[in-house]
């Protein structure tokens, strides 16, 4: 093969063929084309410039909302905590342990204990239906209401008491005249103890039934009518008295203790939804002596259940722990 057919052999440049340049092309309508090409995508770039502008200015708003809002919320959180008793009422004859643990920041429960004369001591505890604002409004009118009536009826009989029943007919008779929207509903458990003859005087509406512990004998609960407050009008209220002699214990607790219990406790399981809180380890195991530590186990188990585990709810208890005498 010679070497003037050898392909490996580098080919001269056509010197007599132009070099093409798109710059010099020539052809209006590819320039204009590509003129066009830039207004139209500039004009978009501007658009989607001012739709950003727009939006980061929504965001503004929204987070100036959000902060509004969570100081609101926030300020709503202190007013029901300092609605709270700060300290509960000394008495010789009966101690009160407390638990108090909102879902969310703001909570439907409520409790309340206050002195009424030399000899008796008022205890309430109350569930609103939700864990918004409006529960905590209601459970709030509830707490004041309550205590603002009793006073009055306790100043009017001097020496004598308005017996529960009667004071949740009346609350009942006054939210149902007052025609709540979304179904805003009370459960609540109101008892006057006699620090005399240690006698707890108390009505019950909706609540779970509490629960009384006696040394050697398997807890029960203590059963009495009584349904949600506000709901129906007439409702009737059944007036139960219970003896708390020393080392007897009586839980009064809103309906998220059994959810927790029955769900993410000790025992918890499939098939355990049909279970009483009687039957859980908590409860079969609970003495005076443990008080103070199983109260402290259901804030421990609240604080490491996920929500996923079990129906999040407030959880309020009131022990009610007759004292020896002195």
């Amino acid at each position: 093969m010679s070497l003037e057919h050898d392909p490996r052999r580098i080919q001269p440049p056509d010197r007599e063929r132009p070099l093409a340049d798109p710059a010099s092309a020539g052809d209006p309508t590819t320039l204009e084309h590509l003129l066009s090409h830039l207004a139209t995508v500039e004009q978009q770039l501007d658009r989607v410039t001012g739709q950003l502008h727009d939006l980061e200015q929504q965001d503004h708003v929204l987070q100036q909302g959000l902060a509004k809002l969570n100081q609101q919320m926030a300020r709503a959180r202190q007013l029901q905590d300092d609605l709270l008793p700060r300290s509960l009422p000394e008495s010789d004859s009966l101690r009160i342990s407390t638990l108090y643990v909102p879902a969310n920041e703001l909570s439907g429960d409520v409790y309340d204990v206050v002195r009424l004369g030399d000899r008796h001591l008022s205890i309430n505890i109350s569930d609103a239906t939700g864990h918004d604002m409006a529960a905590a409004m209601l459970s709030i009118f509830m707490k004041q209401s309550l205590r603002a009536r009793e006073a009055a009826a306790h100043q009017t009989r001097r020496a004598g008491i308005e017996h529960p029943h009667e004071l949740l007919s009346k609350l009942n008779d006054e939210l149902v005249a007052a025609d709540l929207s979304d179904c805003h509903f009370l459960t609540s458990i109101h008892a006057v103890f006699d620090e005399v003859d240690r006698n707890l005087l108390w009505a019950r509406g909706g609540m779970p039934y509490p629960i009384l512990i006696r040394r050697g004998e398997s807890p029960q609960r203590i059963v009495s009518e009584g349904g949600l407050i506000g709901a129906f009008a007439d409702q009737q209220f059944d007036s139960v008295s219970t003896h708390l002699g020393p080392g007897d214990i009586m839980l009064l607790f809103t309906d998220g203790l059994e959810a927790l219990l029955l769900n993410a406790g000790p025992g918890a399981g499939p098939g355990r939804g049909a279970a009483k809180l009687l039957d859980t380890p908590w409860c079969r195991t609970l003495t005076g002596e443990t008080l103070e530590a199983h109260l402290h186990e259901i804030e421990d188990l609240l604080s490491s259940t996920s929500s996923n585990d079990w129906p999040a709810d407030d959880v309020t208890i009131l022990a009610l722990e007759g004292l020896p005498k002195a």
